[in-house]
């Protein structure tokens, strides 16, 4: 029995003994726990913030490789205006994060060469040209057609006789020959500069010859515009003017003008001997003069204020015909004066009533506004808002 106690007693001792150890076992390893949950979730979120500043750097790497793509792109088109070859940009390597190599001196140094040596062989060509320009053949042809050279540019030249374009001769650097072609026609002549070929260009130079005569005998019909009696009396009702017949490398033309100030162009144009008034056009001079009366009478020389207070006007006389109108003025025994008078400012149409005026329509002769007065010309009204002057009124 003793034996038995002795041992309950010793189990009751280890289990006081275990209780405490337990607790302060579990307890520690549920405050670690804790701690590493927090040291976990600390470095979570460095974590995030990393990926995040990576995406960040990454965006703004991005801009800064757009930006530099387009300033190559623009220095490529700098280089070409100056005459140098276009040339890669190592903008690539900002990607894979190598080094940006330095500039090739030599290479940069070659490009320079090049780009003497290009112009080196653009100055002989254009020597070459103009030796044949100044040559004694050349001077020879050219006075005995009467042509004269204007330039186009460095190997390029038209040949005029007066306003008129004959020819224009190009140098073919290729070849070191010339090729040579004809306003006007489908003709065209090329090869080294000789007699042959100045003989060659001569015959052609009749047919563009032939063109230019014909286009100006239709320019004479042209001219007689400037007498006809029924355009001069559309010209003379509208303060209007025919300037002298006038040329230039385009076209014969007159100036239907007042003052200084050109309305219309009547023109025969020697690209297609084609008259024309404005942009209408006709081969035929007894097509072409009823296209350019008509053209003449729809000219308004009017001012843009003039044109404003014109068109308020017709307003108001097409007001006081309307029938309704009239019919409620006859009820009344009131009358409206169609012709206005006027002073510096106003436009007046009377209204009348047994022959005495009551009240009078204004147009401002600056605005074009439109104003209701009362016998003694002192506004008490406006059209303004109006159906139909509104949109004069918005005009001003």
């Amino acid at each position: 029995m003793e034996t038995n106690r002795g041992a309950h007693a010793g189990r009751k001792l280890t289990l006081l003994i275990a209780i405490p150890i337990f607790v302060v076992v579990f307890g520690g390893l549920f405050y670690m726990s804790l701690r590493l949950s927090s040291q976990v979730e600390a470095i979570e979120s460095l974590n995030r913030n990393l990926v995040d500043e990576m995406r960040a750097s990454r965006s703004t790497l991005d801009i800064i490789t757009q930006s530099l793509s387009l300033l190559a792109r623009d220095t490529n088109d700098l280089r070409s205006q100056i005459g140098l070859d276009p040339r890669e940009y190592p903008i690539s390597q900002l990607d894979s994060g190598d080094p940006i190599e330095e500039p090739n001196l030599v290479v940069q140094l070659w490009e320079v060469i090049q780009t003497v040596q290009k112009r080196d062989i653009e100055e002989q060509r254009q020597a070459s040209f103009e030796d044949i320009l100044a040559s004694k053949d050349f001077a020879v042809f050219a006075r005995s057609n009467g042509l004269t050279a204007a330039g186009k540019d460095k190997l390029a030249v038209f040949l005029y006789k007066g306003l008129n374009k004959y020819l224009e001769v190009r140098y073919v650097h290729e070849t070191g020959s010339l090729a040579v072609t004809f306003p006007h026609t489908t003709e065209g002549v090329s090869g080294k500069w000789n007699p042959e070929m100045a003989d060659s260009i001569s015959g052609t130079i009749v047919a563009v010859e032939a063109y230019y005569e014909q286009a100006e005998l239709k320019a004479g019909k042209l001219r007689e515009i400037g007498s006809n009696a029924d355009i001069l009396n559309i010209l003379g009702e509208k303060q209007l003017s025919i300037a002298a017949p006038a040329e230039d490398e385009s076209e014969y033309y007159l100036s239907v003008l007042q003052g200084k100030k050109v309305f219309l162009r009547l023109s025969l144009r020697k690209e297609d001997r084609r008259y024309y008034a404005g942009e209408s056009g006709t081969d035929d001079f007894a097509a072409f003069l009823p296209i350019a009366m008509k053209a003449v009478d729809r000219i308004d020389p009017r001012s843009d204020r003039e044109k404003r207070v014109g068109q308020a006007q017709d307003f108001l006389t097409g007001l006081f015909a309307h029938p309704d109108l009239r019919r409620l003025l006859q009820s009344q025994g009131l009358g409206i004066q169609s012709d206005p008078r006027e002073n510096e400012y106003f436009y007046y149409y009377d209204i009348t009533k047994s022959g005495d005026k009551i009240g009078c329509f204004a147009v401002d002769k600056y605005s074009a506004e439109i104003y209701m007065t009362d016998k003694d010309e002192v506004q008490i009204g406006s059209f303004r808002g109006l159906t139909g002057v509104e949109t004069i009124v918005k005009k001003n």
